[in-house]
């Protein structure tokens, strides 16, 4: 081979390798500039936290949503340190701006009434308040399927904008039934391990626990009873479902056993 061969061959390696060096500085610098900016929006997510509640929090991670669905936002995850089982969201927007707690009018779709309505950037308001509705039934759900058997809520409070949608003049210190009367709604979901053979008898106990529902005169807009079940090939959910939207209407064990 010539010289001039192994200096030409000698040129291109030498390239190549200051290209892929390139290549990772500039992703080395990138990162970097990214985790800062996480870290930004970290520290603006904390004190805004600290403005808004006496409640100390404590911080656990963040996330970037790309906006595919909705504003491209970091999502700032804390824990009340009074509380460690709440996971409470605060939604930072992608150019590190806040908006702060603001008041809206709204329209109710069934009445056309207008109420006042309250937009957060955070939703801790309503984890305490789910939370605060599954400590309420947690010992009747426990009584009739065991302590293995766990309750869950939800609510539907996601409002345009990135933003959280809740009742207006929700505070840290109302009991679960002072939300309720602001106007706080929730749907209720019975997770269990198995459902008994016996339909009969688990009829019974979906309908023992719907009339404590119906007798606690809080109204849950449905009530979800979930059982674990072994995978198929042809059903990989592993969920039984059976969803009583009309809850305030069953009264005896037939109707119940209509809808399993």
């Amino acid at each position: 081979m010539s010289n001039g061969m192994k200096l030409l061959i000698w040129s291109v390696v030498v390239m190549t390798v200051a290209a892929v060096a390139g290549a990772v500085l500039l992703g080395f610098h990138i990162s970097a500039k990214l985790n800062a900016k996480k870290m930004q929006a970290v520290q603006i997510a904390k004190d805004y936290l600290s403005r808004q509640y006496e409640q100390e929090m404590q911080y656990m991670s963040v996330r970037y949503s790309s906006g595919l669905v909705g504003p491209e936002l970091y999502r700032v995850y804390f824990s009340p340190i009074n509380n460690p089982d709440l996971v409470v969201e605060v939604r930072v927007f992608a150019d590190l701006s806040i908006t702060e707690p603001r008041s809206y009018r709204h329209q109710e779709h069934d009445s056309g009434n207008y109420i006042t309505r309250d937009s957060r950037q955070d939703n801790y308001y309503i984890v305490l308040f789910q939370w605060l509705a599954a400590e309420y039934y947690s010992n009747d759900v426990k009584n009739i399927w065991g302590d293995n058997t766990i309750i869950d809520t939800s609510t539907n409070n996601l409002h345009g904008g990135g933003s959280f949608n809740m009742p207006h003049g929700l505070n840290d210190n109302m009991s679960f039934s002072e939300m309720v009367e602001l106007g706080a709604t929730f749907l209720l979901k019975i997770n269990i391990d198995l459902m008994l053979d016996d339909k009969q008898k688990e009829s019974e106990r979906m309908l023992e626990f719907i009339k404590i529902v119906q007798d606690s005169g809080y109204k849950p807009s449905s009530i979800f009873f979930n059982y674990r079940k072994p995978k198929t090939m042809n059903d990989i959910s592993g969920i039984l479902s059976v969803i009583f939207l009309d809850w305030e209407e069953i009264t005896t064990v037939e109707q119940v056993l209509a809808v399993i």
